[in-house]
């Protein structure tokens, strides 16, 4: 008998929960001479670039600048599609941002691809910082014709006083 009482408020419970959720909810309206709330009316944004996560080992390096102080270099890559199918924006970035405060802020990353769906390779010169702007702002993207599907790449950095430079590897998914 307990069971059945348990059950029977179980269903009742749901039963009026259920009820309460698809009951039609009273809404207040604004009075017909109010202005607009923000936002309303608005042209909504063209959407832009989609990112595309990057599986990747970074770029890892040394650098000596002109006082023959050693300093670390990482540099990554960021993706994102076009509204094109098959070409995709690359960015250079570094993990410091005051590289692109430094003499190194001529530095960009060569990315080699190849796309093992369609055998397409191909490569990019993606700058790290707007060329010498003595401020941390990265440079924009450059457009790889990469082809859509998995992507394979390597990079590594150009920039002067590079004392050794380990290749960052890693890859996406091309749109």
């Amino acid at each position: 008998m307990a069971r059945r009482t348990r059950f029977g408020l179980l269903a009742a419970a749901f039963a009026a929960v259920g009820t309460m959720a698809l009951a039609p909810v009273a809404q207040a309206q604004p009075p017909a001479d109010a202005p607009p709330a923000p936002g309303e009316n608005t042209p909504v944004p063209a959407p832009g670039p989609v990112p595309v996560p990057v599986l990747q080992i970074p770029n890892l390096g040394v650098t000596v600048g002109g006082l023959i102080v050693p300093d670390q270099w990482i540099g990554t890559i960021e993706v994102a599609g076009t509204e094109t199918p098959g070409l995709t924006h690359i960015w250079g970035r570094a993990a410091d941002p005051r590289i692109c405060t430094s003499y190194q802020n001529f530095a960009s990353l060569q990315v080699d691809f190849v796309n093992i769906a369609n055998g397409r390779t191909g490569s990019v010169n993606a700058p790290i910082c707007r060329q010498g702007n003595g401020v941390f702002e990265p440079a924009g993207p450059v457009v790889a014709d990469t082809g859509s599907g998995p992507v394979l790449f390597t990079a590594h950095v150009l920039a002067s006083g590079i004392v050794f430079d380990i290749p960052g590897v890693g890859g996406f998914s091309a749109p």
